[in-house]
């Protein structure tokens, strides 16, 4: 049963789909459209103007700007708008695009980033004074600092932050414009309100962003405690350099700081099961159930044992998975360009990407119900109740099937260590799926027989 459950893994992972990671670009009549895995911007050809941006992580939407005069237009210092007369479009070997647009006295270049941090750059290199509008995502929240310039929306509960920011110090920010002459650079962060993307993408103004977001009453005390272990995990995928192998670490961490609660859920188990034939004996002696439960109870007082021990652990480890799931799920846009073993792409998911990964959860399924379960009937009802999950989630993001994987192999590793530990035997595995020896088929055959 294992050589063949292992066996179907290695199939499976011969067939995983291998996604590669690059901007798509889509040329219109008068647009250019680049999407990432993370953000969607389109551009006006004629005008050399940014018409809209959306954010798109793990396949949802939220348009986050759209044109409305104020798509970095460039004006003379007589605030004449200044009209494109072409553009160029480039890639370099890291996949970013560099979309340039040629004026009558300089150029404007987009950069956009093949990375997972919702920035992109536009510099400008003129040879007289200009001024460049700004985008706005809100007229009722938006701040002018030194160096600065950003708004935020928290209306349609994204809690989307935008804010373009100087990265080069040549440029002046005013109101609603960027006044430069000569080379300047700007930075834009145009994502949610997440503090480690912010901090990657503008670090310099990462103080300031800060503050703003704790005016926009995105940070709270519980998102502090959050963030708290997102920055642990994000620790890990800078240690390994893979957002496989610090999902595994953090979940091998995570499962040895609650080890005491498993433990103790663990040996309440086993002391279940030592008086099980105590208890069917009970249920044999009285048919009543009413003196049933008296009895029942009788016996856990007499042998000390709290019936509801296995239960708390459990319902203490119920909040954090649910913690860490979120925890997970946050840096859902960096899966994209975290690869690991046979995936580039760890934030798409599918039944055949995630095959190996769901084959690995049922097969830890299928071995850990014999170590726990009482008898035969209740190890096939386990099994059957631990198939339902991972095929459940065969549509979630590899990276997050990666620590269901993971976490299950480790639940497995425990319960076992533990059950030895107490020199306690589990059901074997051929009997619970009616598998018999060959000297217990010949003994059925030789009884036959007579």
């Amino acid at each position: 049963m294992k050589k063949t459950l292992l066996i179907l893994i290695l199939v499976a992972i011969s067939f995983t789909l291998v996604n590669a990671i690059s901007i798509e670009t889509e040329t219109g009549t008068d647009t250019i459209t680049f999407k990432s895995k993370e953000m969607e911007m389109v551009f006006n050809k004629t005008k050399g103007t940014l018409l809209s941006l959306t954010d798109t992580p793990l396949n949802s939407s939220n348009l986050v700007y759209i044109y409305g005069d104020d798509g970095y237009d460039v004006f003379d210092s007589e605030e004449n708008v200044l009209l494109p007369n072409g553009y160029s479009l480039d890639e370099d070997d890291s996949g970013n695009f560099f979309l340039e647009f040629k004026y009558e006295d300089g150029t404007k270049t987009y950069i956009i980033k093949n990375d997972p941090y919702y920035t992109f750059d536009v510099v400008f290199n003129f040879s007289k004074q200009i001024k460049v509008s700004l985008p706005f995502i809100s007229y009722e929240n938006y701040y002018i600092g030194n160096g600065y310039f950003a708004s935020y929306d928290k209306v349609k509960g994204q809690k989307t932050l935008f804010m373009t920011v100087s990265s080069d110090g040549s440029g002046v920010f005013g109101n609603r414009y960027f006044e430069s002459s000569g080379r300047a650079r700007i930075s834009t962060y145009a994502g949610p309100m997440k503090l480690v993307y912010i901090e990657n993408g503008i670090g310099d103004y990462y103080e300031e962003a800060k503050q703003i977001l704790s005016q926009a009453g995105a940070l709270t005390v519980f998102s502090w405690i959050h963030h708290g272990i997102v920055v642990f995990l994000y620790w890990l995928y800078e240690l390994t350099g893979s957002f496989g192998w610090a999902i595994i670490l953090f979940t091998v961490v995570v499962k040895i700081i609650l080890y005491p609660l498993q433990h103790m859920q663990t040996k309440s188990m086993i002391n279940m099961r030592t008086l099980a034939p105590e208890i069917e004996k009970i249920k044999h002696k009285y048919k009543d159930p009413r003196k049933q439960q008296e009895e029942t109870a009788k016996l856990y007082k007499e042998k000390g044992i709290n019936p509801a021990g296995g239960c708390l652990p459990l319902l203490v480890q119920f909040p954090i998975i649910i913690l860490l799931y979120n925890v997970i799920q946050y840096f859902s846009e960096m899966f994209a360009y975290s690869p690991f073993l046979f995936w580039q792409d760890l934030s798409t998911g599918g039944f055949v990407q995630n095959l190996p990964l769901i084959l690995i959860s049922l097969l830890t399924g299928i071995l850990m119900a014999p170590i726990t379960a009482q008898d035969v009937k209740s190890a096939r009802t386990s099994i059957a109740m631990s198939m339902i999950f991972p095929i459940m989630f065969f549509s979630f993001p590899t990276g997050l099937m990666i620590y269901w994987a993971a976490q299950s192999l480790i639940q497995l590793l425990m319960t076992n260590f533990v059950y030895k530990k107490y020199n306690v035997k589990g059901i074997p595995l051929k009997e619970v799926f009616g598998i018999k020896s060959k000297k217990e088929s010949k003994k059925k055959h030789s009884r036959r027989k007579r």
